[in-house]
């Protein structure tokens, strides 16, 4: 890489991870907390590949332990039958933290064994570190705000406006019954949905 050719080292902190964990709550709608306890033997080979490649995502699949439904064993649900993005995202981080390791299982690891935590603040140091910014009411510049707790349901609110249908945002979020899909859509703040 860019560093080993010039004799560079760089030890490798959460926010060269956020991005990634960041992607894997957007493409996947997981619990934050399912993506932040995910583990190195999350993935497995597919049933159909003999002898995996670490360099194929299409290889792959991925198992998950969701920490509060009743899915537990079964492969993480993503938009399309095919969506490698998570797989792809998951080998990366695998790849980066691999020199330092060290039979460690934990996905989210650091060289200085950082403990994962705080996870609102370090979005917050990413987003002025990267002068990142968006417009307020007013068209006056402020600093970006990302609220980690809003991805899972603005993904299930976008979703169900483009789809209308129930059965596939209750598989989206995977959910035990549509009736916690139905108060899920109805908590959201959308005048469509809004019970009177």
């Amino acid at each position: 890489g860019f560093y080993r050719a010039h004799s560079v080292k760089h030890n490798v902190v959460y926010a060269d991870l956020l991005p990634y964990i960041l992607l894997l709550a957007v493409r996947t709608a997981l619990n934050w907390s399912t993506i932040t306890t995910l583990t190195t033997d999350c993935i497995r080979p597919a049933p159909s590949i003999a002898q995996p490649d670490k360099e194929s995502p299409d290889h792959w699949m991925i198992d998950w332990e969701k920490l509060r439904a009743f899915s537990k064993g079964s492969t993480i649900p993503t938009h399309t039958r095919h969506d490698l993005m998570p797989i792809s995202v998951i080998l990366r981080v695998m790849q980066i933290t691999a020199p330092f390791r060290e039979g460690r299982k934990k996905l989210w690891i650091t060289e200085r064994g950082e403990i994962l935590h705080g996870m609102q603040a370090e979005i917050t140091a990413f987003v002025a570190r990267h002068g990142l910014t968006e417009l307020d009411e007013q068209e006056k510049t402020k600093p970006f705000s990302l609220q980690v707790s809003r991805i899972r349901p603005t993904i299930a609110m976008s979703e169900y406006v483009r789809t209308e249908n129930m059965a596939y945002i209750q598989t989206l979020l995977s959910h035990r019954t549509m009736d916690m899909t139905v108060q899920y859509i109805a908590q959201m703040d959308n005048p469509a949905l809004r019970r009177s």
